[in-house]
C-alpha cells in the first residue's frame, strides 16, 4: 500500500506553482482528490490552476462544485469568493449570478445581492424572458421601488403579453421615476400605461404633470384637451392645470376668461386667482395682473383689500405710470376711506392725460376726483378748461367718422377707428332706433342695441345693412366696459355668426 500524506502532497504542489511547474502542480492536486473527492480548498485550488492553464471547461466544473460544497456547509464567504472567480472567467452562467446572489442574501448583504440579481436580468432579459423575470422579481421583492427591476418588468411581461402585470410595473415606474426627478422616464412609462387604460384620470393627470416639468407645454394641453370631456372641466383641478399651461403658453386672454370660470365656480374662487396675479407680476405681465384684478369687485375689498392693493403697488413700484393699475387702486382707495390716497393717484394720472392731451379721459377722471374733493378749487377750474377744450374739439373737426351704412360697411369703420386710436361713442342709427359702440384708443369697450349689451349688441348692430353713423368724441362717465379681446376677433366672430345664419335662411 502506498503510503498517503495529504500535508505533504499540498506542500510539493505549492511549491511546484511557485516554481512554474503548474503541470505538475495539478497531477498532484488530482492525486489528492482521487483519494478525497469533496475537498473543497484542493476543489478550488485545482479549479483555479486549470483555468490558468486554459483548461477553462474542467477548471469551471470544479469551481462550481467546490463553491457548492462550500456553500452546503455553510461557509458563504468561501463560497462567495468562487462563485465571484467562477464569473471572471464565464460572466454569461445566469445559474452561478443566481447561486451568488442567494448567498449574499442569507450574509444579509441586500445590496450585492440586488446588484448580482439586476445584471443577471440584464443578462437574461435578451436570451431568457422567463429568467429574467425571475431575477428582477427577486429585486422586487427585496426593493419594492427598484426603478431599474420595474422599468425592465414593464417591458417583459409586456413581451409575454401579461398586460395587467406590464402595466402595474409601468405605473409603479413612472412613479418612481418622477420622484427621482427623471420626467423624460417618467413620462414614457405613463404614455405605456394610457395605451392600455386610456381613460384613468389619475395616471392621465400624472402624465400631463411630467409633460409640464419637461417643459412642453404645448404637448400637455394637447392630452388634456384629448383626454378630458367638458363634463370633467366642471372640476377645479383640470380648470387650474388648463391655466398653468395657458399661462406658460402665453395665451393671456384664455387664462383670464378662464380664471372669471372660477371665480364663478368656487365658493372661494378668488383665493386661486392672486397666485395667477403674482406669476403674471413675475414675468412682468401687467395688462394681465391689472385684467385679473379686475375679477375682484368692491364687495370683496374689506377680505382682499390688501392683497390687492399690494399688487397694483408691485406694478406701479415697477411702472409709476402705468394706468389701468392706478384706475384701480384709486377705485379702492375712494371705497375704503383713504381719500388722501386716492387724491394723490388722481393728481398723477389727471397729469399723464393732460400731458398726452387725453382730454376726453382726463375729463372722466376729473369729474371723479371732484365726487370725492368738492372742494378743490383747482379740479373745479380744470374740469372746465378740459370741457371747453372738447367742445372746441368737437365743433372744429370735420369727424371723418360721419356717413351711411349703405356707402361704408360698419366693419370696415370699426377698422377704421382702430388704426386712429379714437376714443368715443360710436352711435349708428336705424329709422327710429340706434345702437352704441363705445372705443377705448380704438378698443371696443362697451356695445348697447335694443336691450343687448356687450358682443350681443354688437352682433345686432352689424346685422343692420341701412343706417347712418357718426363718432361722438366722449364716453359716458359712468360707463362700465363688458367687452375684451381684439376688434378683429369680435367683428370676425359676429360675422361668421350672420353668415351662418344666412345660409340656414338661403337652405
Amino acid at each position: 500500500m502506498i503510503f498517503y500524506d495529504k500535508d505533504r502532497l499540498r506542500k510539493t504542489a505549492e511549491k511546484r506553482i511557485a516554481a512554474g511547474q503548474r503541470d505538475k502542480a495539478i497531477e498532484i492536486y488530482q492525486r489528492i482528490l482521487n483519494r478525497e473527492p469533496n475537498d473543497k480548498d484542493i476543489l478550488f485550488m485545482l479549479g483555479d490552476l486549470k483555468i490558468t492553464q486554459g483548461d477553462k471547461v474542467s477548471g469551471l466544473i470544479l469551481l462550481k462544485k467546490a463553491g457548492s460544497l462550500y456553500a452546503a456547509d455553510s461557509e458563504r464567504q468561501k463560497a462567495v469568493t468562487v462563485f465571484r472567480k467562477y464569473l471572471k472567467t464565464d460572466p454569461q452562467n445566469l445559474e452561478i449570478y443566481g447561486l451568488l446572489g442567494d448567498l449574499l442574501l442569507q450574509m444579509d448583504q441586500q445590496t450585492a445581492a440586488i446588484d448580482v440579481y439586476l445584471k443577471a436580468g440584464e443578462l437574461a432579459r435578451n436570451s431568457d424572458v422567463s429568467k429574467a423575470i425571475f431575477f428582477y422579481e427577486r429585486v422586487r421583492k427585496m426593493d419594492e421601488g427598484n426603478i431599474k427591476a420595474l422599468s425592465s418588468l414593464a417591458l417583459l411581461y409586456g413581451r409575454q403579453e401579461l398586460v395587467k402585470k406590464s402595466m402595474e410595473c409601468h405605473l409603479s415606474a413612472g412613479r418612481k421615476y418622477y420622484e427621482n426627478g427623471d420626467f423624460e422616464n417618467s413620462y414614457l412609462h405613463f404614455y405605456q400605461y394610457v395605451q392600455h387604460d386610456s381613460d384613468n384620470r389619475e395616471v392621465n393627470l400624472q402624465l400631463i404633470e411630467a409633460l409640464m416639468k419637461m417643459r412642453h407645454f404645448k404637448e400637455a394641453l394637447i392630452h388634456l384637451n384629448s383626454v378630458f370631456s367638458p363634463d370633467q372641466e366642471g372640476e377645479p383641478k383640470l380648470h387650474l392645470l388648463r391655466a398653468d399651461l395657458l399661462f406658460e403658453l402665453g395665451k393671456h386672454e384664455e387664462v383670464q376668461a378662464l380664471m372669471h370660470k372660477l371665480v364663478m365656480l368656487l365658493p372661494d374662487g378668488l383665493s386661486v386667482l392672486f397666485p395667477y396675479v403674482d406669476r403674471a407680476l413675475d414675468g412682468q405681465h401687467f395688462e394681465l395682473a391689472v385684467r385679473l384684478l379686475d375679477h375682484v369687485d368692491v364687495t370683496q375689498y374689506f377680505t382682499y383689500g390688501e392683497r390687492l392693493s399690494q399688487a397694483l403697488n408691485r406694478i406701479l413700484a415697477d411702472d409709476e405710470q402705468y394706468l389701468p393699475a392706478m384706475q384701480k387702486l384709486v377705485e379702492y382707495k375712494v371705497y375704503v376711506g383713504d381719500i388722501s390716497g386716492a387724491v394723490a393717484i388722481f393728481s398723477r394720472m389727471a397729469k399723464l392725460y393732460l400731458k398726452n392731451e387725453q382730454y376726453a379721459e382726463a375729463r372722466q377722471l376729473l369729474e371723479k376726483w371732484l365726487t370725492v374733493d368738492e372742494e378743490n378749487e383747482w379740479v373745479r377750474r380744470e374740469l372746465q378748461r378740459v370741457r371747453n377744450i372738447l367742445e372746441s374739439q368737437s365743433r372744429e373737426s370735420a369727424d371723418p367718422f360721419r356717413g351711411k351704412l349703405e356707402e361704408i360697411g360698419l366693419a370696415d369703420v370699426i377698422q377704421m377707428m382702430e388704426s386712429a386710436r379714437k376714443t368715443g361713442d360710436l352711435t349708428v342709427r336705424f329709422g327710429e332706433e340706434s345702437g352704441h359702440i363705445y372705443f377705448q384708443q380704438g378698443k371696443i369697450v362697451h356695445a348697447c342695441y335694443n336691450q343687448q349689451e356687450g358682443r350681443a349688441a354688437i352682433l345686432d348692430i352689424l346685422r343692420q345693412q341701412r343706417g347712418d353713423f357718426m363718432l361722438k368724441p366722449e364716453l359716458p362717465s359712468d360707463l362700465t366696459p363688458t367687452i375684451t379681446g381684439s376688434n378683429t376677433q369680435i367683428v370676425l366672430e359676429a360675422l361668421r355668426i350672420i353668415d351662418e345664419e344666412t345660409g340656414k335662411i338661403q337652405e
